[in-house]
This record gives structure tokens, sequence and C-alpha cells, in this order.
């Protein structure tokens, strides 16, 4: 299941590929550069790089971000090599920010989704009210809104597209989200949020559900996530089980070295 983790960490970046002005990274170290101005669509998922030659190989990295002015994040996944990156991106410059669990679900046994109104993102105006969710419930300026419905209206809202979003409902008010990417037999859940005033009545779970049942009916059959502390427990409930701990690191380019 460690394997299903690296696959949503490596293929989350690689699904930004199609996004104009955007450039893949690939070979030791996988990622994407898109020019726009979220870490989140900017990026190394995997690295795997010898120990005599992780020092010029993050250097090698940094450098391909610095000449588009590009601030980026890093994940470091149990896979990544050597196993001492975490160490080595600080002495470039590339900073801790947090640690999550990783952890996968077996689609076959998830609980069926609730009787709550879901709707499946499918144009830019829907994708508006998911990116309002978002930005509320993360405290992120509201023009980082403008930003994800640019990004997802070029990837697309309908097959072939690897990713779908779901919006849950507290009666007729939006108020929880959750998106899907399908890599294959796996998929990894991505942007869980709910408003302060409906959390406790389960939307951010029926959301979820409904997108990993989404995908299982689209062929895969093993779910994978990040999970914060305070999450961990509501996915533990959902059947997902941790297997390590990921760690996100991010360079800067207005205040890098």
């Amino acid at each position: 299941m460690i394997e299903a983790l690296e696959v949503v960490s490596r293929d989350c970046f690689r699904s930004f590929a199609v996004l104009r002005n955007a450039t893949v990274i690939d070979g030791e170290a996988t990622g994407v550069i898109t020019g726009l101005p979220l870490t989140f669509f900017n990026g190394i998922g995997t690295a795997r790089f010898s120990a005599a030659d992780a020092d010029r190989r993050v250097d090698g990295v940094i450098a391909r971000f610095r000449a588009r002015e590009q601030s980026f994040r890093w994940w470091v996944t149990p896979g990544s090599t050597p196993s001492n990156l975490g160490e080595v991106l600080p002495a470039h410059g590339v900073r801790f920010v947090y640690t999550s669990a990783g952890m996968t679900v077996n689609l076959a046994r998830i609980a069926p989704v609730p009787s709550v109104p879901i709707r499946q993102v499918r144009g830019d105006a829907e994708m508006e009210t998911f990116a309002d969710i978002l930005t509320t419930v993360f405290d992120r300026p509201k023009s980082d809104g403008a930003i994800w419905v640019d990004a997802y209206s070029q990837i697309g809202y309908e097959e072939p597209s690897p990713w779908a979003h779901f919006i849950a409902y507290d009666g007729d008010t939006p108020a929880a989200t959750a998106s899907v990417l399908l890599c294959g037999e796996v998929c990894g859940i991505y942007l869980v949020g709910t408003l302060a005033s409906a959390r406790g009545r389960g939307l951010g779970t029926a959301a979820t559900l409904a997108a990993l049942h989404h995908a299982r009916a689209r062929g895969a059959s093993v779910g994978a996530l990040q999970s914060s502390e305070m999450g961990e427990r509501v996915y533990r409930a959902m059947g997902f089980v941790s297997h390590g701990m990921l760690a996100m690191y991010e360079w800067r380019y207005n205040t890098a070295p």
C-alpha cells in the first residue's frame, strides 16, 4: 500500500502537465512547473537520488524552478531516497512545512454515500463554488479561487479528465468539498474541507465517499490520501489505514537565498 502513496504523490503533479506553460520534470525526480502562483500546482512528488549525488541533484531541481521564478513544494515520501532527504532539503533552502499521515483504503470495503445532497462539479460556475468553500475553510485569499477555476477549467471536468470534484450541501448551502484524482487502479483524495458552520454533520465524509465511489466506478481499487492529525480519526472511521508519515517542504522564490 505504500506504493499507492507514491503513485498519487507523483501523479498529482503529472496531472498538471496539460496546463498551459507547464514543464514536466521526470527522471530521478518527478514533478511539474506550471507558472501558476500556488505551490499546489508546482512541485516534486517523488525523488530517488543516491546519497553521494543528492546535494547536486537537489540544486539542479531548484535551479529549474528558480529559472521560472516559481515557488514550489516538495513531498518527501516513504520511498524517497536518500533516507536523509528531509535533512538535505533544508540545507538548500527548501523549508519543512508539515507532516501528514499517508493512508489507504480498500475501495471494495467503503461505506455507501450518506443521503445528503451532493453534486459533482461539471463546469466553471460550480468550480467557483467549490473554490469559495476551500478558500474560506483554509483562510486563503478569495483571489486564489480564480486560479483554481482557471487550472481545472483547462484540465476539464468530464472524462477523460483524471480529476473529479464533489460538493456536499447543508440543505441548500454548499458546505463541503472533496476531489479525487484517478491514477489507474489507485485514486488520490484531495481538497477535503467543510465550512465551520456545517462541521460535525458528516458532510466532509459524504463528499469524500462520493469521490471514492466515483473512482471505484472508473476502475480504481485503492484510495490514498495525506491526512492531518485532526483528520486521521475521521479517515480511520471510513476504513483508511496509516502507512507512515509524509513530509511537505516548500521553496519560496521571493525569500530564497
